[in-house]
């Protein structure tokens, strides 16, 4: 009788040791998902830390469509999760999407800011938050292809986001990225377009909607040509990897 005892007081002890490595290991010695983000690889999402004449919050919007490009399965898990849940949003359609598309996105560079860019983003915010309208057009009726146009020389390709009623950075870059109502999610594309390196981010008072942001976004040649090689590499490495 003692010798079982002995047994089930030795059977109790590992089922409680079995459970406490369990624990540890999901709680301590796995770190919270947005602790993945101090990894030092990640430091280059701060692309706009250095360019003066963006405002914090503009270059927090670099930064957070930055992460959301670098790594968009762990950008869905830690910081689109934490906006739905702090504005109790529904997982609708449109976040479904994002959901799928961030998943499967391979890693993107880390978009650089270009003071050209800023600057049509800048007069376009401006011009149209004055004039409280919406759209890519300037206030005076000028397309976005005419606006576009003194850019030609600097980029192969150009494209543009317009956001109204956030002055928020995470915000800002959410909502572009869930692209509710947006056929082709045309926002969300461009932002995670492997071609656009390049990017000009402008927060303006806006008459109607309290703010505005526009983005604008340059690709060249050359560092598409260099892109495309990168996701052939990485097509490469994963059939070999599994990764």
């Amino acid at each position: 009788m003692e010798k079982l005892n002995r047994k089930l007081i030795l059977l109790q002890l590992s089922w409680l040791l079995f459970n406490f490595i369990c624990i540890y290991t999901t709680l301590v010695a796995q770190p919270p998902a947005l602790e993945k983000w101090n990894d030092k690889k990640y430091d280059s999402a701060n692309s706009a830390n250095d360019a003066e004449y963006l405002t914090q919050g503009e270059k927090q919007v670099i930064f957070y469509t930055n992460l959301a490009r670098m790594n968009g399965p762990l950008f869905a898990e830690t910081y689109l999760q934490k906006y739905l849940d702090s504005a109790g949003m529904e997982e609708n359609s449109w976040v479904q999407s994002l959901r799928k598309d961030l998943r499967k996105l391979s890693p993107l560079s880390p978009m650089k800011p270009e003071k050209e860019l800023f600057n049509e983003a800048y007069k376009h915010a401006r011009g149209m938050g004055e004039a409280g309208r919406t759209g890519h057009s300037s206030p005076s009726g000028e397309s976005f292809g005419r606006r576009m146009k003194k850019l030609q020389g600097e980029y192969d390709m150009v494209a543009e986001n317009c956001q109204y009623g956030n002055d928020d950075p995470l915000s800002i870059v959410i909502d572009l990225l869930i692209d509710e109502g947006v056929s082709g999610n045309g926002h969300r594309m461009n932002m995670l377009d492997p071609n656009m390196q390049y990017i000009g981010v402008s927060i303006q008072p806006h008459k109607k909607y309290g703010y505005n942001c526009v983005m604008d976004f340059g690709g060249r040649e050359e560092v598409v040509k260099k892109t495309l090689a990168q996701k052939f590499l990485f097509w490469v490495k994963s059939i070999f990897t599994g990764e």
